[in-house]
């Protein structure tokens, strides 16, 4: 299966993902995720995951390396923001999951929004 058809697959998923690179860039979003988000997949799709979150883009980038390097699961507080009306999320966290790990680093990340 190609990385095209995997990211249009996953947008169906019936849960909150996104898939990032280790530098905080959103590669895919399901339409649930976006839906939280207030945007849309395509809206989602290249845009920095610190434009939906309370911390810093810095912040976020140290916690996708180090996810990156590990094949344990990682739950983050973070609180997520929606764009359409600037509400704040009530979330336990983030799961952050590697994926696609090549050795033994992860190209992406996958997040769980919760």
């Amino acid at each position: 299966m190609e990385q095209v058809e995997l990211y249009e697959l996953f947008g169906d998923f019936p849960v909150a993902l996104l898939v990032v690179t280790k530098e905080g860039v959103v590669v895919a979003a399901s339409k649930a995720a976006a839906s939280m988000l207030g945007a849309t997949p395509q809206q989602l799709v290249s845009s920095k995951l610190s434009t939906f979150s309370h911390r810093a883009e810095q912040e976020i980038i140290d916690v996708l390396k180090h996810c990156s390097r590990t094949t344990k699961s990682t739950l983050v507080p973070l609180k997520l923001i929606n764009t359409e009306n600037q509400s704040i999320l009530s979330s336990r966290g983030c799961l952050f999951k590697p994926a696609f790990a090549k050795n033994d680093q992860a190209k992406k990340i996958i997040i769980y929004l919760e």
